[in-house]
């Protein structure tokens, strides 16, 4: 059965604000003032998928994701001369604003496609870089019954394009190679796609990668799946 594996940030759904304007948000929250983009530059270079070379064993030594990421985040501002209650209160406001439900939304032809996908018989799984709670929001955004399985970098342990990350994806799913990647970014989505052996088509107008297809829209998809035989 062929399988269509799906990016989700970028390409299935969006965040209101991402990283940088929530974490501008939570400072302002502790009546703090920091332009965006500083807030950038700290964004940047931050999270695993910044370096998909390294497992999360090497990237967080041995603390949970969350736990690592506020303490990253706080150990920031400590230096930017932030007290220490601020600095904590701060990201624990990141992390509940950025899983506050009502921030999360579904691009247009996002269940277009899926029931589109479904209805010619492809099996459908999720394989983001992206934070623990990724199945939850699948969950809260009424889409998780397209899907056999959610998976993230989070539990997987590595980040896309790393080859280990689709390796463990295989495994689970018991895909095989007969598989598209679809998803919005050349380098994660694409290049490490076609380095497993998969084939991939970028979406949302992603930046152009030899012989992968790049499309606007989610529906744009499906020609591309026919002539490939994917």
């Amino acid at each position: 059965m062929r399988w269509l594996l799906w990016d989700f940030d970028g390409t299935l759904g969006y965040h209101d604000g991402r990283w940088s304007r929530t974490l501008q948000q939570a400072l302002a929250a502790e009546g703090l003032d920091f332009p965006l983009e500083r807030i950038h530059g700290w964004t940047a270079t931050s999270f695993p998928w910044h370096s998909p070379e390294l497992s999360h064993a090497e990237f967080f030594g041995g603390t949970p994701w969350w736990e690592h990421m506020q303490n990253h985040f706080a150990a920031l501002l400590r230096a930017e001369g932030v007290t220490a209650a601020q600095a904590s209160a701060v990201t624990a406001g990141l992390k509940r604003s950025y899983l506050q439900p009502d921030r999360w939304h579904l691009y247009d032809d996002t269940i277009p496609a899926l029931m589109q996908a479904r209805a010619l018989g492809y099996r459908l799984a999720i394989l983001s870089n992206h934070v623990p709670e990724l199945p939850e929001i699948v969950r809260g955004l009424g889409i998780a019954g397209y899907f056999e399985q959610v998976l993230t970098s989070a539990i997987l342990g590595w980040e896309k394009p790393n080859p280990q990350f689709f390796r463990a994806a295989q495994t689970l799913l018991g895909c095989g190679q007969d598989a598209t990647m679809i998803g919005d970014n050349p380098q994660a989505d694409g290049m490490g796609a076609l380095a497993a052996g998969f084939r991939a088509i970028l979406v949302r107008g992603a930046g152009k990668l030899p012989g992968v297809p790049t499309v606007v829209t989610l529906m744009e998809i499906f020609p591309h799946l026919k002539q490939s035989g994917g």
